[in-house]
């Protein structure tokens, strides 16, 4: 057994009398026994303190030591329980081990038989619970690192590999529902000049504000990509190119609005977006290509504006 200060215990016993014994054997121990006469005073002595364990007899008035365990398990899980009776002909002990306890002896029981099991009781619930936890943990790591790898460092926004897989499956959705999807390929306008004119962390720190005002600025439906260098994309499921207009011009008005201050300068900077509509039968090049082209075309035209290749 593990050394621990006190085993935090709760009997339960409608007989004053065994719960007493019970509880002033163990207190002598390792124990810190709190004793309870019925289910309802016991369930609420489980919900303000913090035990180890408890030891329950089963048939008493209200509800009783089964219906107690069950209770206390919904939020509780990993408490162990001992049940114990005086009516072994009434039950069996794998009836009583299938609903949630821990151990089941009959009365009489004999103290130090009680305290062995007790015991093993605790020292097994406490290494479940330690399992249990070091596995959250490492599902806890594993979803951290699935989302590193799909992440770009520097934007936060999801990467080009993850882009390229979720937009094939955007696409297989679109064509087995027959529903709009659209994709936004943007661009940061002026980008080599001000990354020469004010130098690369300077030109991270903009990259690193397109990300989060594109972040900010999509549906919770949408997802934004860092396409490579200073081009995003952004992927709208639902969407038809007029929404997808609406969609972007937001997007464009919130960069725009924004204010970069490299060398303690105030500059504004601007985006051009293409927008292109899926097409039945078409692969997932043929759209990214539509959208590239509506990007040329938006930063030929005069830059920061919008343009849809149909």
């Amino acid at each position: 057994m593990e050394k621990k200060d006190k085993i935090n215990t709760l009997i339960v016993d409608d007989e004053k009398e065994i719960r007493t014994l019970i509880g002033n054997f163990l207190s002598e121990t390792n124990y810190n026994c709190i004793l309870a006469e019925d289910g309802y005073s016991a369930l609420e002595i489980i919900r303000k303190n913090d035990l180890d364990l408890v030891i329950t007899d089963i048939k008493m008035e209200g509800m009783n030591g089964l219906k107690l365990m069950e209770k206390a398990h919904e939020n509780y899980s990993y408490l162990p329980f001992i049940v114990l009776t005086g009516f072994a002909q009434e039950y069996s002990f794998s009836e009583i081990i299938d609903q949630g306890a821990s151990d089941f002896l009959t009365k009489p029981v004999k103290l130090e038989m009680l305290k062995v099991r007790a015991d093993k009781a605790v020292f097994l619930a406490r290494k479940q619970k330690e399992l249990y936890e070091a596995l959250e943990k490492l599902k806890e790591s594993e979803r951290r690192y699935k989302e590193l790898s799909i992440t770009d460092g520097l934007t936060n926004l999801y990467n080009h590999t993850h882009f390229m897989n979720q937009l094939k499956k955007e696409i297989e959705r679109a064509k087995r529902f027959e529903h709009p999807l659209s994709l936004m390929l943007m661009d940061v306008d002026n980008f080599k000049q001000y990354n020469d004119t004010y130098g690369h962390p300077e030109g991270d720190k903009a990259l690193k504000r397109t990300g989060e005002t594109i972040r900010h600025n999509i549906r919770s439906t949408d997802s934004g990509y860092r396409y490579g260098g200073e081009e995003f994309a952004v992927i709208l499921p639902e969407t038809d190119d007029k929404d997808a207009f609406i969609a972007a011009e937001r997007l464009r008005k919130a960069f725009e609005s924004e204010k970069f201050t490299p060398n303690r300068k105030i500059v504004n900077m601007t985006i051009s977006i293409g927008i292109a509509r899926y097409k039945p039968q078409e692969d997932l090049s043929g759209l990214i290509k539509r959208a590239d082209k509506g990007l040329y075309a938006a930063k030929t035209r005069g830059k920061n504006r919008i343009c849809i290749k149909r």
